[in-house]
């Protein structure tokens, strides 16, 4: 299960996401795998890196028993001020010109995941944005790199047919599906090869106890359980984490979380 909450980092709504493993099986099942909240961070700095707008992404962290465990991990992110896609198209008449963009960002998005052989895994139009001319992706902990043309070809037309539900009996329908069509059309002829290399990024988040005047790990786990428990009640709570980092495309990811939690 996961637990949203929108909160003020030091001027900025963000949204922090929480992941949470309920059962001995589930720690047990992704004892060994990456935690939603470090494959959405892995990805957003993946989609940034190859042109696709994500929310700029501030702070992974994971909770784990005895280092080893994973309890709950965490994922905070830039929060995009604007309505998803499908709000988007229920609370206006699109002109003409405007679908055409859409629809382009969309061709352009699907593109760079044939070229590269990646899956979304959930194309619900709620995970989608169109803001200032452009077409920003949301949730993607879901997001997938595959190895063979065989497993790529069955997510990516899952992708798609998850795709059309969003404009199923609706005016905008045959635009989209003439759209996917062609993309259908694309992937019979795709050949057996390796995907391109993604080889323009290193993903590096520095353990924060490795450092005194850094936050301990346990306090920004607490505190960050204070925020998402005080919005549950409404509270308001006076933020003093602060994260900061670099998502230059050729530069190391980093960490820092500082000005702890009295």
């Amino acid at each position: 299960s996961t637990t949203v909450a929108e909160f003020n980092f030091d001027g900025e709504i963000c949204v922090i996401k929480r992941y949470n493993l309920k059962s001995l099986w589930q720690k047990m099942k992704y004892l060994f795998k990456p935690s939603r909240a470090a494959k959405c961070w892995r990805n957003s700095l993946m989609l940034r890196m190859l042109g696709v707008e994500t929310p700029r992404p501030f702070m992974v962290m994971e909770e784990r028993l005895f280092g080893l465990l994973r309890q709950k991990a965490y994922f905070v992110c830039e929060k995009i001020e604007a309505p998803n896609l499908m709000e988007y198209f229920e609370e206006k008449q699109l002109k003409h010109s405007e679908l055409v963009q859409i629809i382009a960002k969309f061709r352009n998005f699907f593109q760079i995941m044939i070229d590269y052989k990646i899956s979304h895994g959930d194309m619900k139009a709620s995970n989608f944005i169109f803001h200032n001319e452009q077409l920003i992706v949301l949730d993607l902990d879901g997001m997938k790199i595959h190895r063979s043309n065989r497993s790529f070809k069955r997510a990516i037309m899952k992708d798609f047919n998850r795709f059309m539900k969003n404009w199923r009996n609706n005016e905008y329908e045959e635009e989209f599906k003439s759209m996917i069509n062609e993309l259908e059309i694309l992937m019979q002829n795709l050949v057996e090869k390796k995907p391109e290399e993604i080889t323009r990024i290193i993903i590096l988040t520095k353990p924060i106890l490795d450092f005194e005047e850094i936050l301990p790990a346990k306090n920004a786990i607490s505190h960050l359980n204070k925020i998402l428990e005080g919005i549950a009640k409404k509270n308001t709570l006076a933020g003093n984490v602060y994260v900061t980092g670099s998502a230059a495309l050729n530069h190391d990811e980093f960490l820092s979380v500082t000005k702890g939690a009295s």
